[in-house]
């Protein structure tokens, strides 16, 4: 069974705290009440099948630790950096690891260095980096049907 299919089912685990949104705009609500409790050096691991929201998660993320600039997936680019108005978090590093096979394609990107007190790096597809170099301080699970997402946040 899927990994995330299996947490869906199985999320009453203790510190997870679930969401089920119903719009793209709910979705990025959930997230920019999220960014509230993020601090820096914050890794956050999205996971998700296409389309299950992970880059509207983003978004809304963004906008609450005062991004004014458009977020877009980073599928072909690979990294998109965002500077923040936030007292303290300076940047918002957004990664998509889909199209990456193995882990050696991780090393031009240096991911580590974006690790620090300024900056929240949000990584989707993360698998390649699951029990390697970057560990995460939230997992936020995702998952869609016709009209709902469920949103499942692991500190």
């Amino acid at each position: 069974i899927h990994f995330t299919m299996w947490l869906m089912q199985t999320c009453d685990l203790p510190n997870m705290t679930q969401y089920i949104s119903t719009s793209p705009q709910h979705t990025q609500t959930i997230a920019a009440d999220f960014a509230q409790t993020v601090k820096g050096g914050a890794v956050i691991f999205l996971n998700g099948d296409l389309g299950s929201g992970k880059t509207t998660f983003v978004q809304g993320l963004a906008k609450g630790l005062g991004c004014e600039w458009p977020v877009r997936s980073p599928t072909f680019t690979l990294v998109n950096i965002y500077p923040t108005s936030h007292r303290y978090l300076t940047r918002i590093v957004h990664v998509d690891l889909y199209r990456l096979n193995k882990a050696s394609e991780l090393d031009p990107l240096a991911l580590e260095e974006y690790v620090n007190d300024q900056t929240v790096l949000l990584v989707e597809w993360p698998e390649l980096l699951i029990g390697g170099r970057i560990n995460p301080t939230n997992n936020v699970y995702m998952q869609t049907d016709d009209i709902t997402k469920k949103i499942v946040i692991e500190p």
